[in-house]
Protein backbone atom coordinates (compact mmCIF):
# COMPACT_ATOMS: atom_id res chain seq x y z
CA UNK A 1 0.00 0.00 0.00
CA UNK A 2 2.62 2.19 1.00
CA UNK A 3 4.50 1.94 -2.67
CA UNK A 4 1.03 2.71 -4.28
CA UNK A 5 0.92 5.96 -2.26
CA UNK A 6 4.54 6.65 -3.52
CA UNK A 7 3.95 6.14 -7.18
CA UNK A 8 0.19 8.49 -7.17
CA UNK A 9 2.29 11.14 -5.57
CA UNK A 10 5.38 10.76 -8.33
CA UNK A 11 2.46 10.72 -10.69
CA UNK A 12 0.97 13.89 -9.21
CA UNK A 13 4.30 15.77 -8.91
CA UNK A 14 5.46 14.49 -12.85
CA UNK A 15 2.21 15.81 -13.93
CA UNK A 16 2.37 19.46 -11.64
CA UNK A 17 6.11 19.55 -13.36
CA UNK A 18 5.53 18.46 -17.07
CA UNK A 19 2.01 20.26 -17.57
CA UNK A 20 3.39 23.88 -16.36
CA UNK A 21 6.73 23.13 -18.55
CA UNK A 22 4.36 22.37 -21.35
CA UNK A 23 1.31 25.29 -20.45
CA UNK A 24 4.38 27.38 -20.09
CA UNK A 25 5.82 26.81 -23.13
CA UNK A 26 9.43 26.73 -20.88
CA UNK A 27 11.45 23.74 -23.03
CA UNK A 28 14.23 25.59 -22.69
CA UNK A 29 14.04 27.29 -19.61
CA UNK A 30 12.35 30.16 -20.00
CA UNK A 31 9.85 29.81 -17.20
CA UNK A 32 11.60 27.51 -15.11
CA UNK A 33 11.94 29.62 -11.78
CA UNK A 34 7.98 29.62 -11.91
CA UNK A 35 7.92 25.14 -12.86
CA UNK A 36 10.40 24.71 -10.21
CA UNK A 37 8.35 26.76 -7.88
CA UNK A 38 5.46 24.99 -8.58
CA UNK A 39 6.67 21.93 -8.11
CA UNK A 40 8.53 22.57 -4.59
CA UNK A 41 5.27 23.46 -3.82
CA UNK A 42 3.38 20.37 -4.86
CA UNK A 43 6.27 18.36 -3.44
CA UNK A 44 5.75 19.55 0.01
CA UNK A 45 2.24 19.11 -0.19
CA UNK A 46 2.86 15.58 -0.90
CA UNK A 47 5.14 14.89 1.23
CA UNK A 48 2.90 15.62 3.92
CA UNK A 49 0.40 13.50 2.41
CA UNK A 50 2.52 10.36 2.68
CA UNK A 51 4.45 10.93 5.37
CA UNK A 52 2.68 13.57 7.40
CA UNK A 53 5.55 16.11 7.41
CA UNK A 54 4.94 19.63 8.34
CA UNK A 55 6.38 22.17 5.39
CA UNK A 56 9.95 22.41 7.18
CA UNK A 57 10.23 18.82 7.31
CA UNK A 58 8.94 17.98 4.46
CA UNK A 59 11.54 20.93 2.92
CA UNK A 60 14.61 19.08 4.75
CA UNK A 61 13.50 15.28 3.53
CA UNK A 62 13.05 16.18 0.09
CA UNK A 63 16.71 17.41 0.09
CA UNK A 64 16.46 20.98 0.23
CA UNK A 65 19.06 21.37 3.19
CA UNK A 66 22.71 22.37 2.70
CA UNK A 67 24.45 19.14 0.92
CA UNK A 68 27.90 18.21 2.26
CA UNK A 69 30.99 19.77 0.86
CA UNK A 70 32.42 16.76 -0.84
CA UNK A 71 29.48 15.89 -3.50
CA UNK A 72 29.47 19.77 -3.86
CA UNK A 73 33.15 19.88 -4.70
CA UNK A 74 33.04 16.89 -6.81
CA UNK A 75 29.54 18.44 -9.02
CA UNK A 76 31.49 21.51 -9.40
CA UNK A 77 34.81 20.51 -10.96
CA UNK A 78 32.94 17.98 -13.03
CA UNK A 79 30.39 20.48 -14.16
CA UNK A 80 33.89 22.54 -14.92
CA UNK A 81 34.92 19.94 -16.87
CA UNK A 82 32.01 18.80 -19.06
CA UNK A 83 31.30 22.24 -19.74
CA UNK A 84 34.98 23.00 -20.89
CA UNK A 85 34.66 20.13 -23.39
CA UNK A 86 31.74 21.91 -25.31
CA UNK A 87 34.35 24.71 -26.70
CA UNK A 88 37.46 22.18 -27.16
CA UNK A 89 35.38 19.77 -29.10
CA UNK A 90 34.43 22.99 -31.73
CA UNK A 91 37.45 24.35 -31.69
CA UNK A 92 39.16 20.86 -33.16
CA UNK A 93 35.94 20.82 -35.38
CA UNK A 94 36.50 23.95 -36.59
CA UNK A 95 32.52 24.46 -35.71
CA UNK A 96 31.32 28.49 -34.90
CA UNK A 97 30.15 28.35 -31.03
CA UNK A 98 27.92 31.08 -29.53
CA UNK A 99 25.83 31.24 -27.06
CA UNK A 100 22.01 31.68 -27.12
CA UNK A 101 20.51 35.38 -26.56
CA UNK A 102 19.53 35.62 -23.01
CA UNK A 103 21.19 32.73 -21.96
CA UNK A 104 22.28 33.77 -18.46
CA UNK A 105 18.05 33.53 -17.78
CA UNK A 106 18.11 30.59 -19.72
CA UNK A 107 20.47 28.79 -17.41
CA UNK A 108 19.05 30.09 -13.71
CA UNK A 109 15.30 28.72 -15.62
CA UNK A 110 17.07 25.10 -16.48
CA UNK A 111 18.48 25.29 -13.03
CA UNK A 112 15.13 25.76 -11.14
CA UNK A 113 12.78 23.54 -13.95
CA UNK A 114 15.41 20.68 -14.84
CA UNK A 115 17.73 20.59 -12.19
CA UNK A 116 15.66 21.25 -8.52
CA UNK A 117 12.73 20.30 -9.68
CA UNK A 118 13.32 16.83 -11.41
CA UNK A 119 15.96 15.95 -8.75
CA UNK A 120 13.53 17.10 -6.45
CA UNK A 121 10.83 14.65 -7.68
CA UNK A 122 13.14 11.66 -8.53
CA UNK A 123 15.62 11.55 -6.40
CA UNK A 124 14.32 13.59 -3.33
CA UNK A 125 10.60 11.91 -2.73
CA UNK A 126 11.09 8.83 -5.32
CA UNK A 127 14.53 7.61 -4.84
CA UNK A 128 14.59 8.49 -0.83
CA UNK A 129 11.51 6.58 0.04
CA UNK A 130 11.96 3.61 -2.02
CA UNK A 131 15.39 3.25 -0.54
CA UNK A 132 13.38 2.98 3.16
CA UNK A 133 14.19 -0.89 3.80
CA UNK A 134 15.99 -1.23 0.54
CA UNK A 135 19.80 -1.46 -0.33
CA UNK A 136 21.16 1.47 -2.72
CA UNK A 137 21.06 -0.43 -6.05
CA UNK A 138 18.01 -1.52 -5.68
CA UNK A 139 16.23 1.32 -4.89
CA UNK A 140 18.32 2.87 -7.52
CA UNK A 141 17.36 0.24 -9.84
CA UNK A 142 12.98 0.69 -8.81
CA UNK A 143 13.94 4.57 -9.24
CA UNK A 144 14.93 3.81 -12.86
CA UNK A 145 12.26 2.85 -14.19
CA UNK A 146 9.74 5.79 -14.14
CA UNK A 147 12.80 8.35 -14.70
CA UNK A 148 13.48 6.43 -17.90
CA UNK A 149 9.88 6.13 -18.81
CA UNK A 150 9.16 9.70 -18.61
CA UNK A 151 11.98 10.61 -20.76
CA UNK A 152 10.36 8.35 -23.82
CA UNK A 153 8.60 11.63 -24.82
CA UNK A 154 12.13 12.86 -26.67
CA UNK A 155 11.02 10.21 -29.34
CA UNK A 156 8.57 13.26 -30.10
CA UNK A 157 10.53 15.88 -30.18
CA UNK A 158 13.84 14.62 -31.59
CA UNK A 159 15.62 12.95 -34.03
CA UNK A 160 14.71 9.02 -33.71
CA UNK A 161 19.01 8.42 -32.96
CA UNK A 162 19.79 11.26 -30.22
CA UNK A 163 16.02 10.38 -28.41
CA UNK A 164 17.55 6.52 -28.04
CA UNK A 165 20.81 7.87 -26.86
CA UNK A 166 18.96 10.14 -24.19
CA UNK A 167 17.27 7.15 -23.20
CA UNK A 168 20.83 5.71 -22.52
CA UNK A 169 21.47 8.60 -20.74
CA UNK A 170 18.72 9.08 -19.09
CA UNK A 171 19.12 5.20 -17.44
CA UNK A 172 22.95 5.69 -17.11
CA UNK A 173 22.46 9.35 -14.90
CA UNK A 174 19.85 7.62 -12.31
CA UNK A 175 23.07 5.65 -10.20
CA UNK A 176 25.17 8.11 -10.26
CA UNK A 177 22.39 10.79 -9.59
CA UNK A 178 20.97 8.65 -6.40
CA UNK A 179 24.63 8.44 -5.43
CA UNK A 180 25.50 12.03 -5.09
CA UNK A 181 22.16 12.42 -3.46
CA UNK A 182 23.34 10.17 -0.58
CA UNK A 183 27.24 11.08 -0.76
CA UNK A 184 25.72 14.85 -0.58
CA UNK A 185 23.60 13.87 2.49
CA UNK A 186 20.25 13.35 1.16
CA UNK A 187 20.61 17.20 -0.16
CA UNK A 188 19.64 17.28 -3.87
CA UNK A 189 21.48 20.42 -4.47
CA UNK A 190 24.89 18.86 -6.26
CA UNK A 191 22.86 16.68 -7.81
CA UNK A 192 20.56 19.35 -9.44
CA UNK A 193 23.77 21.36 -10.69
CA UNK A 194 24.90 18.54 -12.37
CA UNK A 195 21.92 17.45 -13.76
CA UNK A 196 21.31 20.98 -15.25
CA UNK A 197 24.30 20.99 -16.66
CA UNK A 198 23.93 17.88 -18.43
CA UNK A 199 20.63 18.91 -19.63
CA UNK A 200 21.10 22.49 -20.47
CA UNK A 201 24.49 23.34 -21.55
CA UNK A 202 23.66 21.93 -25.06
CA UNK A 203 20.40 23.48 -25.25
CA UNK A 204 22.09 27.10 -24.64
CA UNK A 205 25.02 26.40 -27.25
CA UNK A 206 24.52 27.46 -30.97
CA UNK A 207 26.28 25.70 -33.88
CA UNK A 208 25.88 25.18 -36.95
CA UNK A 209 22.78 23.15 -37.93
CA UNK A 210 24.18 20.27 -39.86
CA UNK A 211 27.00 19.98 -37.26
CA UNK A 212 24.11 20.00 -34.02
CA UNK A 213 23.10 16.29 -34.11
CA UNK A 214 27.14 15.09 -33.56
CA UNK A 215 27.97 17.59 -31.04
CA UNK A 216 24.51 16.75 -28.95
CA UNK A 217 25.48 12.80 -29.70
CA UNK A 218 29.24 12.99 -28.30
CA UNK A 219 27.63 15.52 -25.35
CA UNK A 220 25.49 12.81 -24.14
CA UNK A 221 27.53 10.25 -24.34
CA UNK A 222 30.26 11.56 -22.45
CA UNK A 223 27.72 12.78 -20.28
CA UNK A 224 26.23 9.27 -19.98
CA UNK A 225 29.27 7.77 -18.46
CA UNK A 226 31.10 10.57 -17.12
CA UNK A 227 29.30 10.93 -13.64
CA UNK A 228 29.53 7.31 -12.37
CA UNK A 229 32.92 8.21 -11.51
CA UNK A 230 31.28 9.79 -8.04
CA UNK A 231 31.58 5.85 -7.09
CA UNK A 232 34.86 6.77 -6.84
CA UNK A 233 34.18 9.06 -3.76
CA UNK A 234 34.15 7.78 -0.25
CA UNK A 235 30.74 6.60 0.96
CA UNK A 236 28.67 9.03 3.23
CA UNK A 237 27.04 5.78 4.46
CA UNK A 238 26.63 2.38 3.38
CA UNK A 239 25.13 1.53 0.51
CA UNK A 240 24.93 -2.17 1.10
CA UNK A 241 22.76 -1.78 3.63
CA UNK A 242 18.94 -1.09 3.38
CA UNK A 243 17.87 2.34 5.58
CA UNK A 244 15.26 2.64 7.94
CA UNK A 245 12.61 -0.67 9.18
CA UNK A 246 13.87 -3.56 6.84
CA UNK A 247 10.65 -4.84 7.19
CA UNK A 248 9.00 -2.27 4.41
CA UNK A 249 11.53 -4.05 1.81
CA UNK A 250 8.93 -6.28 0.73
CA UNK A 251 6.04 -4.76 2.41
CA UNK A 252 6.06 -2.04 0.10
Amino acid sequence: MRLVLIFAGLLALYLVLDRSAWSLQSFRGEWGLIVGALTIVAAIIVEYIVARKVPREAALALGLGAPRSGATWFTVIGSVVLIALIPIYCTIAGLTLSLRDGWWWLAFGIFAQGGIAEETVFRGFLFRHLREGRTFWRAAAIAAVPFVLVHLAMFWAIEPILAAVSLGVALSLTFPLAAIFERAGNSIWPGAFLHAVIQGTIKLVVVPDESFAQLALVWLVVTAVAPWAVFLLPKSQAESLPRGNPGRAHGG
